[in-house]
């Protein structure tokens, strides 16, 4: 192996590893946005009338379906985070003929 391409390949685990801090800050960001949005809509949500049910079955509707997309969210995140470990070089399982000789 040469020099410049070991160079070549710290550059690339450097560059990986901004990606995944990036990627990381935004879809924390993201999370939290979703989080204070959620939070701020029961907040401020009229006060129920006396004849009035609390929740509608719009409303019960709506936070199954948001709290389903968090989940598949969740799930997307890690799996996604699992494979890119594996594929990683450092992570990648080593065949037989891939052994180094020692001097």
């Amino acid at each position: 192996m040469t020099r410049s391409s070991h160079v070549f390949q710290a550059n690339v685990t450097i560059f990986e590893l901004i990606q995944d801090i990036i990627e990381t800050n935004l879809l924390t960001k993201y999370h939290e946005d979703w989080t204070i949005n959620v939070a701020s809509r029961v907040k401020n949500a009229p006060p129920p009338h006396p004849w009035q049910p609390c929740f509608s079955s719009k409303h019960i509707i709506e936070t199954n379906l948001l709290t389903k997309f968090h989940n598949d969210w969740t799930i997307n995140m890690a799996s996604r985070e699992c494979t890119r470990q594996m594929l990683r070089s450092h992570y990648a399982r080593r065949t037989k003929g891939d052994h180094k000789s020692s001097p």
